[in-house]
C-alpha cells in the first residue's frame, strides 16, 4: 500500500511539472518574454510545481519522517517566494500601464486570496516547526485542511487565469491538464487510497499507512 501512495505521488508530482512547463511554454509562445508573462508563470510553478512536491514529500516511510520534513518546509518555503514574485509582477504590470492594482475580476480575487493562505500557511508552518522542535508536537492540527484549502483555491485561480489568457484548443488543453495535476494532488492529499485498501489490511497497518501519507501542508 505504501508502493502505491509513493507512485500516486510521483505521478501527481510529475504531472504537475508537465503542467508548469506547458504553461509557461504557451505564455512565453503567445506574450513573449514581457513582465506580464511571469505572473501566470511563476504563479503556476507555486502551486502545482514547489507546493504539489512539497506536500507530497510526506508520502513514505514513518522512519523517514524528519527528512520528509525538511523537505517539505523548503520547498514550500520556494513557494512563497515564487508566489511573492509572480504577484509583483502583476502589480508592476498594472502599474505600467495605469490600471488599478486593486483586484476586480474573480481571477484577481481568487488569486489574492490564494496568496494570503498560502502566506499564512507559511507562518503557521513555520510556526508548527519550531513547535515541534521545541516540544516534540505541535497544536496547529488545522494546517494540514488549510494546506489543502489553499491549494484547491490557487488551482482554481489558475484555471481562471488560463481562461483569460488563452482561447480554443490550447485553452482547454491547458484546463485538463493544470486541473488534472491538481486533482491527483488533492486525491493523494485526502488519504482516499487507504480508505480502498483498508479492508485488506490490519488496523495498525491501515494507520501507518495514514500515517505516512502527507497531505498538502501535512498534518504532522
Amino acid at each position: 500500500m505504501e508502493v502505491v501512495g509513493k507512485r500516486l505521488a510521483r505521478y501527481a508530482s510529475g504531472l504537475g511539472m508537465l503542467a508548469v512547463a506547458a504553461v509557461a511554454l504557451s505564455t512565453l509562445a503567445s506574450k513573449g518574454p514581457v513582465l506580464f508573462a511571469w505572473h501566470p508563470i511563476l504563479s503556476t510553478a507555486a502551486f502545482l510545481g514547489t507546493m504539489c512536491a512539497g506536500s507530497l514529500a510526506y508520502v513514505g516511510p514513518l522512519e523517514e519522517r524528519k527528512v520528509n520534513r525538511e523537505t517539505h518546509r523548503t520547498l514550500q518555503i520556494f513557494t512563497g517566494v515564487l508566489l511573492l514574485l509572480g504577484a509583483t509582477a502583476i502589480v508592476l504590470n498594472k502599474m505600467r500601464i495605469g490600471k488599478s492594482v486593486w483586484p476586480v475580476s474573480a481571477h484577481a480575487w481568487l488569486g489574492t486570496l490564494a496568496v494570503a493562505l498560502t502566506f499564512g500557511q507559511c507562518a503557521v508552518g513555520l510556526s508548527k516547526y519550531a513547535q515541534i522542535g521545541a516540544r516534540g508536537f505541535s497544536n496547529c492540527k488545522f494546517h494540514g485542511d488549510m494546506g489543502r484549502a489553499t491549494f484547491a483555491v490557487g488551482a482554481v485561480a489558475i484555471a481562471t487565469g488560463l481562461v483569460k489568457i488563452f482561447s480554443g484548443v490550447e485553452r482547454y488543453a491547458l484546463l485538463v491538464l493544470t486541473q488534472s495535476a491538481a486533482g491527483l494532488a488533492l486525491l493523494v492529499s485526502l488519504r482516499c487510497y487507504p480508505a480502498i485498501f483498508a479492508r485488506y489490511a490490519t488496523v495498525r497497518e491501515t494507520q501507518e499507512l495514514q500515517d505516512s501519507v502527507g497531505g498538502l501542508a501535512s498534518d504532522d
